[in-house]
Formats: structure tokens, sequence, C-alpha cells
């Protein structure tokens, strides 16, 4: 709880495992479980057009996460047009609503696409897309943002501050949120109103000491911290090409590891943390293909791997056993949830026509490996949480079987039927 004491440093993150090859023969994955996974993939689609596309398009309020606003039925006429099964993804309300009131309550959501989820989205709208900031100072702006990602202490006291304040968000960020300053002062006016001053989807760990008073000075800190952090990643990025298909100028674009190393150099910043930074990075940036062929592991998708892999089967480091499940979805996807990619690429467009500030390529109308990592942290959630027995497959296996038995029927009454006298024979 961020009103008590820790009662140690905040724990490092681990460290990724040694690298080992993945075994080559046999497959290393239970279908059972990726047919799970890829149904409530589904379901994350259904549930973003219907609970985040269709509300915003048919009302101009922030209704983002509302479950009463949840309108499914331009997602599922779709799959109707093309002859798509949808009744087992209505079968699935229960469970989603289980999921989105339980371990996905408000901003620990994270549809399909992490571009239109809460945190996300907030910052493509209100730090992105401000013109009277510099670009330098709208992403150390939003660096700052992931020292507490919460939406409502942004939104109300921290940005309305940030943008009248005299200080240099990118130039003096210390200066910016240190004690006694327009911001310090806002969110310690936000915290004595009982208001939270940090997300409750991931742990806040404050040294000894800090609470009371002091933890409202510890965020503070933590929020220049960040945004001093955010300005050695921008020096990275603005000395590279900002198009990766321009081959007249000189510097190549980060990577993924060099952007890591620079988000990891800050105390306390570790594997998840650092796939926060990058996950942001990407999203703004998409031209740059930081996250194009990789993307860097956080514990939730570790978690997942226990799922998804066989027991006793020689597996790698975490960013291998992520390749090698993306390797083996972009091969069988088709045969394993056939519904999946059209449905991405339709959700994906009406997406971009609901938020034209975010880029359309943030918007992906295919698989990619960060989406794909980031939805495995929301499936771990579901699969661990909500859906313990896998039930959520039942409603397929009973179609399925039902299926079989038409199948079956029409087969013999489509069989040729012996002649009459052939009848007598023994």
């Amino acid at each position: 709880q961020e009103e008590e004491e820790a009662p140690q440093e905040e724990p490092q993150e681990e460290e990724e495992e040694d690298e080992e090859e993945l075994e080559e023969e046999g497959d290393l994955l239970k279908e059972g479980e990726v047919r799970h996974m890829l149904l409530f993939f589904m379901c994350q689609l259904r549930w973003q057009c219907g609970m985040i596309v269709e509300p915003r398009r048919c009302d101009a309020t922030y209704r983002v996460y509302r479950t009463e606003a949840f309108d499914p039925r331009s997602f599922d006429d779709e799959l109707k047009r093309s002859k798509l099964e949808t009744e087992d993804l209505a079968a699935c309300a229960g469970m989603m609503l289980k999921f989105l009131s339980g371990p996905a309550k408000g901003d620990r959501w994270v549809p399909w696409h992490c571009a239109v989820c809460e945190q996300e989205l907030f910052l493509m709208e209100e730090v992105r897309s401000r013109n009277e900031l510099s670009e330098e100072q709208r992403f150390a702006a939003g660096a700052a943002f992931s020292a507490s990602r919460w939406v409502p202490l942004w939104r109300e006291a921290i940005l309305p501050n940030l943008l009248r304040n005299d200080v240099d968000v990118a130039k003096r960020p210390e200066e910016a949120f240190q004690r006694g300053s327009r911001v310090h002062r806002a969110m310690v006016s936000w915290r004595k109103q009982g208001h939270k001053l940090h997300t409750p989807s991931f742990n806040c760990y404050p040294p000894r000491g800090a609470s009371g008073d002091k933890f409202t000075d510890y965020i503070a800190q933590r929020h220049a911290d960040f945004a001093s952090l955010g300005v050695r990643a921008f020096a990275l990025l603005s000395a590279a090409d900002n198009n990766k298909d321009d081959t007249t100028k000189e510097k190549a674009p980060p990577t993924m590891a060099d952007l890591d190393r620079v988000f990891r150099a800050q105390p306390r910043v570790g594997p998840t943390m650092s796939k926060v930074f990058l996950v942001t990075t990407h999203l703004w940036y998409p031209q740059l293909g930081i996250l194009d062929d990789a993307c860097e592991v956080g514990d939730g998708a570790n978690s997942a791997f226990e799922f998804l892999f066989k027991k006793g089967k020689k597996t790698s480091c975490r960013k291998k056993k992520l390749q090698h499940l993306f390797d083996y979805l972009a091969a069988n996807v088709d045969r394993l949830e056939p519904r999946f990619n059209p449905m991405l690429a339709f959700v994906a467009e009406h997406t971009r026509k609901a938020f034209p500030c975010i880029p359309a390529a943030s918007l992906a109308d295919n698989l990619t490996i960060y989406d794909l990592q980031v939805c495995l942290c929301e499936w771990r959630k579901f699969r661990k949480n909500v859906d313990h027995r896998r039930s959520i497959l039942n409603h397929q296996q009973r179609r399925g079987l039902a299926s079989k038995a038409e199948g079956n029927a029409e087969a013999a009454e489509a069989a040729p039927r012996p002649a009459a006298e052939n009848s007598l024979l023994k």
C-alpha cells in the first residue's frame, strides 16, 4: 500500500536467463492452451471494438472502459457477413465481465491494440498532441508519466500545471517537480483530497521512511527522474534517422537494445519497466520500427509461458520463447483460429478512424510481436484468475461436436443406398 513504509528497498527485477537454443525437434507448445489464448484474443478484439471504438465514434465524451457502453454489433455483424461463428464469443461475455471487473478493472485492462489502453490513449490524445510543447518536452512529459501512470492525477493536477509552469520540463526536470514547485503543490493538494498518486495496475515500492507527506515527495522525485530519463532517450532518438526508409541520412535509427540500455541505466528500472518505456516509444515513433522484430518481455508475459510450454521441454530465455510463440502463430493461426486475421484487420481499420491522433502504423492490422507480448500479460491474468478450467472453450467444443454429428448425418444421408434386392442377401 502506498501509505505504508516499504520494509526494504525496491527489489531489482530479475535479469534475463542465459541464452539457450530452443529444442528443434518436437512441439514445445500445448495446442489446447494456444487455442484458449487465441479465443481470448478474439474476445479482446471484440471488447476493444465494442467498449472503446464504437462508443467513441457515437459519443465525443471520454467513455473508455465503461462496460455499460459495450456495443459489439459492428464486430458481430462483420463476422456474420463473412459467415463466421459469433456464438462462442457471445458466450464468453460473462467471463469477460468478470475479467474487466476484477484483474483487468479500469486502467489494468490493455485491449489488443495497446495504443488504446487507458494510459497510452491519454498520452496520445493529451500529451503527444500538445502543440504548445516542443517534441522534446512532449517526450520528457510522456516519460515522466510512467512515474505514476495514473491518468486522473495527470489530467487534473500534473499536466495543467506543467503547461502553466515557467519551468521547461525537458531542460530543468528537477526544478519542474521539486518540492514547492507548482506541480508539487498540485500533487500535495490532490493527495490531501484523498486521491491516489499512483496507478493500482502495478506495485510501487517507496524507500523506507517515504510515507505520509514524504510519499508525495518520493513520487514527485520519481517524476523528475523519469523526465530526465526521457530527455536522454530523446537525444538518442533525435540523433537518429527518423525515416527508416530514407537512405540519405547517415545515422541509423536506435534499436530496441540501444534504448533498453538507456532505460535500464536508470536505477530500479528492470525488464518490465523498460518494456513500458519501449512500448510507448514504439507507439509514438512507429516509423523507427523499434519493436518490429523483437520486444522486451515483462514478468507477466513470462508467467504466461508456464501455461503455454510443455513441462520438461528444453526452452530458452524470455525473448526466444516469445519469438518461438510468434513464429508458431504466424504459421498456424489460420488453422487454429481462422477468424483472427480478418477481424484484426477490421478492428484496426475502425480504431484508426475513431482515433486519428494515433499513428496508423501503431494500430497494426496484422500480428506483431509487441502486441502479442502485451496481450500475453492480459491472457495470463485471465487464465490464472478467471478461467482456471479453460471453460470458454466448452462452447466451441460443443459446437464442434454438433457440427461433426451434423456432418456425419449429412454424409449418411448422401451415401448410396443398397438396391432393394440386395437387402435380402445374407
